[in-house]
């Protein structure tokens, strides 16, 4: 834990200060790629509590109206407090709609000024929050599929890059027709051309393909069709993207 501070942000990103030399040996010996695997699946496990029983911002359940500037570090003390409860207690989400019921209001319950930065106030928050959102968690067995797969974050950053990095991302609209629901018997072949292009990037270098979301103007509006898609609503760039029935 450290204090939330100017000061003491400053000091973890100075090159060669006591601080920063301490936090970047602990990554090292920690390993970097997992701690951001945790973490993105932290975050994934947050947008579902806020999805169910009908979806709202992480914002608007943890306030009620008033002043929400103090919103970054409500964030922070809940992250580590679902991090804490997944990732070193070995517990999953069982209840998705009791964790939200926990988190309404929660910036009312405990202190969210500028004294609240340091070390010991928000480790009281943290075990605050752990606390009210616990009966919602059960212990895994097995645990959670944390490493190697996909989060929201990692497909919602992949559909952003893939406008700009033809080469290393593909979109694939979906297995079957968005016309006649038959099977699309000529993806699988385009799939398999698109694998062999990607791969001749070069021997270091990786791609993803992502099938159920269009890559076409036109593909996107048969899915709004099909599905009343509203792409004001849509959670993909540019209101286009959404996802096909085919994948």
């Amino acid at each position: 834990m450290i204090e939330r501070s100017k000061d003491a942000l400053d000091e973890i990103y100075t090159e060669g200060s006591a601080e920063s030399e301490r936090v970047l040996t602990a990554l090292e010996v920690y390993g970097s790629e997992k701690f951001a695997q945790e973490f993105k699946f932290c975050v994934d496990e947050i947008l579902k509590v806020c999805s169910a029983g009908g979806g709202a911002k992480l914002r608007d359940v943890v306030f009620r109206g008033g002043q929400t500037n103090a919103f970054p570090s409500v964030f922070a003390v809940l992250l580590i407090g679902f991090h804490e409860l997944i990732v070193c207690e070995g517990k999953f989400v069982a209840d998705y709609d009791a964790v939200k019921r926990c988190l309404q209001g929660l910036s009312k319950r405990f202190d969210t000024s500028r004294k609240a930065t340091s070390i010991e106030e928000r480790r009281r928050n943290i075990d605050s929050i752990k606390g009210m959102i616990s009966a919602g968690f059960v212990d895994a067995k097995p645990p959670p599929a944390i490493y190697g797969s996909h989060t929201t974050m990692d497909i919602e950053s992949i559909v952003r890059r893939s406008e700009i990095e033809v080469g290393n991302y593909e979109l694939k609209q979906g297995m079957l027709s968005l016309y006649d629901g038959s099977v699309d018997a000529g993806l699988t072949e385009k799939i398999v051309k698109t694998i062999c292009a990607i791969a001749n990037n070069g021997p270091f270098v990786g791609g993803t393909i992502i099938v159920g979301v269009t890559d076409k103007d036109a593909d996107a509006q048969r899915v709004r069709e099909l599905r009343y898609v509203d792409s004001g609503s849509s959670r993909w760039p540019k209101g286009g993207l959404p996802r096909s029935p085919g994948g």
